[in-house]
């Protein structure tokens, strides 16, 4: 089994006040193995990148790598991510009073009105997998939801954990459209998923856990909440015994599928 909280919380404009309440998550995470935090998490004001992106080796990422030590869990989360050729759109793990990053979005939000790319520079790093307890997690963040090649990478490579910060704006079926993508991903890749969402500033919320059939399992609704679940290894096993999807699409890549262009008779 493996613990996970997920702390959907609502990012204001000033990273210090955001960095206390992330810490607060932190520690009253008792008995949690991971806690996943939204995208944003150190603030969610996209257009004030240059001001909200934090280093690796700053104070405010210090002392939350120090909290996530001092509570023995490991830490996911989202922030902008200041670095040579940056700022970046970055997923970082933190423990054992480490910093790295493991995602930094390649996949920018140019789409539905938005422009993220004329705030934040794409990612160019490979797919990262990591050891996890019994699970191998792989990483995306938010828009990258929509694309299933990223997915079937991670999965392909041996990924049975997809963890998804994100910072999902609302709009015209943008919530039943982020409940399937999560549920997609999950049951085409026989996976778990569990995906942070900021709350708050046109953001949705809604931070789900999805099993390896595409069951949501757990659902945050609105408002700031933190809640824990256990995941289970014996899930995907059973899922991948029974619906064998990775192995069969495994058949499928090793070849190229022929198209063909007819018209319709008449």
């Amino acid at each position: 089994m493996l613990r996970i909280a997920i702390a959907q919380i609502s990012a204001g404009a000033d990273p210090g006040r955001n960095a206390d309440r992330v810490e607060e998550i932190i520690r009253g995470a008792r008995g949690a193995d991971l806690v996943i935090f939204p995208e944003y998490s150190l603030g969610a004001r996209i257009e004030d990148s240059d001001r909200l992106a934090e280093p690796l080796d700053g104070p405010l990422i210090g002392r939350l790598a120090s909290a996530a030590a001092e509570a023995g869990t490991l830490v996911i989360m989202g922030i902008l991510e200041r670095a040579e050729g940056g700022p970046f759109n970055s997923i970082v793990a933190l423990g054992g009073g480490e910093a790295i990053v493991v995602h930094r979005k390649a996949i920018l939000f140019d789409a539905l009105g938005s422009a993220e790319s004329r705030y934040v520079r794409p990612g160019d790093m490979p797919l990262t997998l990591m050891e996890i307890g019994e699970f191998t997690a792989g990483f995306a963040t938010c828009f990258e939801l929509r694309f299933p090649e990223i997915f079937r990478s991670l999965a392909a490579a041996g990924a049975d954990l997809f963890i998804v910060p994100s910072a999902w704006y609302a709009g015209p079926l943008k919530e039943e459209q982020w409940v399937i993508s999560a549920a997609a991903r999950a049951m085409e890749n026989t996976s778990y998923l569990a995906a942070a969402d900021m709350y708050g500033h046109a953001f949705i919320g809604r931070s789900l856990i999805v099993d390896p059939w595409g069951h949501v399992e757990l659902d945050l609704g609105s408002g700031e909440r933190v809640a824990q679940w256990a995941l289970d290894r014996g899930a995907v096993d059973e899922a991948r015994s029974r619906l064998p999807l990775l192995e069969m699409s495994r058949r499928l890549r090793s070849r190229e599928l022929p198209v063909r262009r007819i018209r319709a008779p008449g």
